[in-house]
């Protein structure tokens, strides 16, 4: 978490379509799964 309150997760062994459902966005604040991977 950085101190903006930004959380940053990193795959490291799986996709991060592993990952899908493991966090809850705030109500109304979603983000895609490609602009998780916007940065490769």
């Amino acid at each position: 978490m950085t101190p903006d309150g930004t959380i940053i997760v990193r795959a490291k062994s799986k996709s991060i379509l592993d990952m899908a459902g493991m966090l809850k966005a705030k109500k109304g604040k979603r983000v895609a799964v490609e602009d998780m991977n916007a940065w490769r």
